[in-house]
């Protein structure tokens, strides 16, 4: 709970308007919605469900409670299947791409989520540290741009060392190629759009 805090005042000082953080059972929602208030932060509660089959994503998007917490439902798909799965799921509002499955971030994905009206991809900062592999960000985002394909990008910070600034973020994505602007509306006209849309679709 605490380094959730910190991690909100470091935040703000690095400019950041909105912030996304990930619910578990240690966070107090109503404090930390409380302190990002003070902060004039916009916080967002995401989950992220875990699957390598259709079956087990269908069984984590049944756990969460929708109707108490207007949650970002995050898939995190392991396989091929499970990819396509999660980009036609309407329970989720963003698939996050891990290594080894950019190679599927094609027209095929487009198409998906055209039908589908609506979708986004998420591309961790931290899945990129862990794994020690640049060139999954480069192929990834090279796809994501050439495709344009909506695109959340995301520190996946658990500490305050792990947050990256917005500034560093997008001259991370130029010195790969992205262009300033898309770069810097993977990071706040594209998540601002997935956010809306998702309000719009819950107050329907």
């Amino acid at each position: 709970m605490d380094s959730a805090i910190e991690i909100l005042r470091l935040a703000k000082r690095l400019s950041y308007k909105t912030l996304g953080l990930e619910v578990n059972e240690k966070l107090d929602l109503e404090e930390l919605s409380s302190k990002a208030r003070e902060l004039n932060i916009d916080i967002v509660f995401r989950v992220i469900v875990k699957g390598e089959t259709r079956l087990e994503l269908r069984r984590a998007l049944d756990s969460i409670e929708y109707k108490r917490r207007n949650l970002l439902v995050i898939a995190s798909p392991e396989t091929l299947d499970a990819l396509r799965y999660s980009s036609t799921n309407k329970r989720v509002h963003i698939v996050r791409v891990k290594p080894s499955l950019e190679k599927y971030i094609d027209k095929s994905q487009v198409r998906l989520f055209r039908e589908r009206g609506w979708g986004a991809i998420e591309i961790s900062i931290g899945e990129v540290i862990r794994s020690t592999n640049i060139s999954y960000l480069y192929e990834i985002t090279r796809r994501a741009h050439i495709l344009d394909v909506n695109t959340v990008i995301v520190s996946d910070a658990s500490t305050l060392e792990e947050l990256w600034s917005p500034h560093s973020i997008i001259g991370l994505l130029v010195s790969l190629g992205i262009p300033y602007w898309r770069a810097k509306s993977w990071l706040s006209s594209v998540p601002a759009y997935i956010i809306d849309y998702i309000n719009r679709l819950r107050n329907a």
